[in-house]
């Protein structure tokens, strides 16, 4: 009876620490999952600035079709709580305000390690507003115009008089000029 509660007493502590040994594995998933939620919730604020109604969903791990979770950072677009496939799927206006709002984000979190006044709060956006609309561009202006960023916005196409300060650079037998 003795060696039988000592058996029990083992069984325990072997389970407990089976528990803790998975703990162990998954902490890297979880605390990459706790960034990746600070990541999505900063891309999420951005793309409602831009006007969007498609919003991130990140995870840093994916459910298999056999119900095992596997450690890989999945990304999910959505539209009213529903899952609206790829983000090759989506129209360019749509992959701008996208890659926008993550260019935003990394941005921010650069910022925020560079210590108090110490960041350099600039966003070079080259040409990937080229496939947005005209409302979508002035969605994405106003809110460049609210944030507390420098933008400098390279694009082929003409912006709205509106915006910001222009400079146009013509480029003629390979030399580059300001207008």
């Amino acid at each position: 009876e003795p060696l039988s509660e000592k058996l029990a007493d083992l069984e325990a502590e072997m389970n407990d620490f089976t528990v803790q040994l998975d703990v162990f594995k998954r902490f890297k998933s979880h605390l990459a999952n706790m960034s990746l939620k600070s990541m999505e919730a900063l891309a999420n604020d951005f793309l409602e600035d831009f006007g969007s109604d498609i919003f991130l969903e990140l995870n840093a791990e994916k459910k298999l079709a056999n119900g095992k979770t596997k450690e890989k950072i999945d990304a999910a677009l959505v539209r009213n709580g529903v899952d609206i496939g790829s983000f090759n799927k989506r129209s360019g206006g749509e992959k701008a305000a996208i890659n926008l709002a993550f260019a935003k984000t990394l941005s921010h979190l650069i910022n925020l390690n560079a210590g108090e006044n110490r960041g350099f709060n600039l966003l070079v956006v080259d040409e990937i507003l080229d496939a947005t609309d005209q409302e979508g561009l002035q969605k994405i202006v106003r809110a460049f115009e609210k944030s507390d960023s420098s933008v400098i916005m390279i694009s082929h196409i003409p912006l709205p008089d509106s915006v910001g300060r222009h400079i146009t650079v013509c480029k003629e037998n390979d030399l580059s000029r300001i207008l």
